[in-house]
């Protein structure tokens, strides 16, 4: 079932993903946000939350299937949340972290279909796991050797 920020749910399941693309022109003129809502469904999904906005920093609040899934989160009716990648969540680091630590409080899981392993993306991650496990600066050197 896709989910529009209006839609009333009869029971929330365990398990709902989250897609998002980051403007109207891809949502209408791309297969992004459709490509995203395949994979999520072929994972297991049975509710696709979809948000079109920006994943940066302080845009949040501006994301309502966001902030819905956020409040299941909260709420512990949520187990495992489907993504096709981290930066569906947020392109913000420290924001990205802030999500994953509520996951974590709330005893859910984040499920990514799919991790790429270029170099930017290898130190975004290696920053975030450093950052998210309290590791220094040799810690943080010897994860990242351990990524690529």
């Amino acid at each position: 079932m896709l989910v529009n920020s209006q839609d009333k749910i009869a029971k929330i399941p365990e398990v709902v993903a989250y897609a998002r693309v980051s403007s109207r022109e891809q949502a209408e003129n791309s297969a992004a946000l459709d490509q995203q809502i395949a994979r999520l469904k072929a994972a297991g999904a049975e509710i696709v939350l979809t948000d079109t906005e920006s994943g940066r920093e302080g845009k949040e609040d501006q994301r309502s299937n966001f902030q819905k899934l956020m409040q299941w989160v909260r709420g512990g009716l949520v187990k495992q949340v489907i993504i096709t990648r981290l930066d569906r969540l947020s392109r913000s680091l420290p924001t990205l972290r802030k999500v994953l630590n509520e996951f974590q409080k709330s005893n859910t899981s984040p499920i990514l279909t799919r991790i790429y392993l270029l170099n930017n993306t290898v130190a975004n991650l290696r920053g975030f796991k450093a950052c998210r496990n309290g590791m220094n600066t040799s810690q943080r050197s010897k994860l990242g050797k351990n990524l690529i």
